[in-house]
């Protein structure tokens, strides 16, 4: 997952005025929403994010109108990786709120998560119009970018990135990817560096920097670098594969052997790994996947 942190925001609601009891029913609505959005936001911050949707939806039922509650919601659909609801749910933002920079970032995200990244783009471009110094979409796009194989403007775009905020982690990781792909190992190997000294746990600057040292021959600090994105992202295939292919190119036949394996379990639709074990004369349907 290369892309910015979803926006989290709350909404004070305001009292309903009035002494009836319909009054006092729609005050205590109010009051009802609002500590449901706060349970929304705290459990985003837990990353329980499946308690955010149903305090969410809660915020929602209350106070249909809230758009804050829907951008919040989104953000959480889109960490369950429920980009469908996520896309909706900033979609019902920007009916309530067309100049929500936010909302448009986000939906830049989810479209880019399910690969539509022409909605992608098309929705980052209108955050930047509407906010041009909020960073997210910066970097949203230029993961949209990264994705759709146009390098060229995704370094541009994790570029501004980093002139608005130079402590964006992903905006390195990224246009190192971009400098990478284009062949500029001598500018990717800075920033994915960068990357990681400013999150030592990102794991997309580690896989990108391992790749970068096979290309360079550098095996052993390959296998170094996907080691630390296995341990952060352990349910990942592909840096599984990745270590895979460093080990084999070491000479180190077993441990590659068993990296495939793993991958296969990880993902046995990866037919990378697949035709690896057949490379070095293992029987693919012997495993267990």
């Amino acid at each position: 997952m290369t892309r910015s942190g979803l926006c989290i925001a709350m909404a004070l609601l305001g009292a309903v005025p009035g002494l009836a009891s319909g009054a006092d029913t729609a005050m205590a609505q109010s009051d009802a929403a609002i500590e449901a959005s706060q349970r929304c936001l705290d459990d985003s911050r837990n990353r329980d994010y499946a308690a955010a949707v149903s305090d969410c939806t809660q915020t929602i039922t209350l106070d249909p109108k809230n758009a804050v509650a829907y951008l919040n919601r989104c953000a959480a659909y889109q960490n369950l990786r429920n980009y469908a609801a996520a896309v909706a749910d900033c979609t019902q933002t920007i009916a309530l709120d067309p100049r929500n920079a936010s909302a448009y970032s986000d939906r830049c995200a989810g479209h880019a998560d399910t690969g539509d990244y022409s909605a992608a783009i098309a929705d980052c471009t209108q955050a930047i119009a509407i906010d041009p110094t909020y960073v997210n979409p910066y970097i949203n796009r230029c993961n949209s970018y990264l994705q759709s194989g146009n390098n060229a403007a995704a370094i541009v775009d994790c570029g501004h990135a980093i002139a608005l905020d130079p402590n964006q982690d992903m905006a390195y990781a990224n246009r190192c990817s971009a400098y990478d792909h284009l062949g500029n190992e001598v500018s990717a190997i800075p920033d994915c560096e960068q990357a990681i000294r400013l999150n030592p746990d990102s794991a997309a600057a580690h896989v990108n920097l391992g790749v970068i040292y096979i290309k360079q021959k550098n095996y052993a600090g390959a296998v170094a670098q996907f080691n630390q994105t296995i341990a952060l992202a352990p349910g990942s295939a592909t840096p599984l594969l990745d270590r895979g292919i460093a080990y084999e190119l070491l000479g180190s036949r077993d441990a590659a052997i068993a990296d495939y394996h793993d991958a296969l379990k990880t993902d046995p639709s990866l037919a990378a790994a697949r035709a690896a074990l057949k490379r070095l004369g293992v029987d693919p349907a012997a495993g267990a996947y």
